[in-house]
C-alpha cells in the first residue's frame, strides 16, 4: 500500500536516471565536484528537518544517494577498486534502500552520511583521481 510517497519521488528518480546516463559522459573529477556541490547544499538540513511528514528533505537526501552511486558507477574500475571497501557498499546498501524502498530510511543516518560520510568518500576518489593524474612515482 502507497502513501503517495511513490508519486512525490517519482520525478527525483526519473531525473536521476536521466542525470546518471547523461553523467557517465562527464570526466570523474567534475562529477565529484557536482556531487560534492549537492552535498555541501544538503548538510544544511538537520536530523528533524529529515524527519518532516512533508518528505521534501528527505526526497532530496535519497536523491542525492542515487547520484552518489551513480558517480561511483560511472568511474573507471581500477579507481573504483582501490575505495573503501566499507564505504562503497555502505553506499550501495542506503541508495538501494533510497531506491527501493526496502524499509524506511533512518533520518539520523541519512544526516551522518550526508555530513561526514559522503564527504569523506568524496575526498577519497579526488585524492585517488590526482595520484592518477600524476602517474606513477607521483610529482
Amino acid at each position: 500500500m502507497s502513501d503517495g510517497g511513490d508519486e512525490q519521488a517519482a520525478p527525483f528518480r526519473r531525473r536521476a536516471r536521466r542525470e546518471r546516463t547523461s553523467a557517465r559522459r562527464l570526466p570523474p573529477r567534475d562529477l565529484v565536484e557536482r556531487q560534492r556541490a549537492i552535498v555541501r547544499r544538503l548538510q544544511a538540513y538537520s536530523v528533524d528537518d529529515l524527519s518532516r511528514p512533508d518528505d521534501v528533505p528527505m526526497l532530496a537526501a535519497e536523491a542525492a544517494l542515487v547520484r552518489a552511486k551513480s558517480l561511483l558507477d560511472a568511474l573507471p574500475a581500477d579507481l573504483l577498486r582501490r575505495l573503501s571497501r566499507d564505504a562503497v557498499s555502505g553506499l550501495t546498501g542506503m541508495r538501494n534502500a533510497a531506491t527501493h524502498g526496502y524499509g524506511q530510511l533512518r533520518p539520523d543516518r541519512v544526516h551522518a552520511v550526508l555530513a561526514s560520510h559522503l564527504p569523506v568518500l568524496l575526498d577519497e576518489i579526488t585524492q585517488l583521481l590526482d595520484e592518477c593524474e600524476e602517474g606513477p612515482g607521483g610529482s
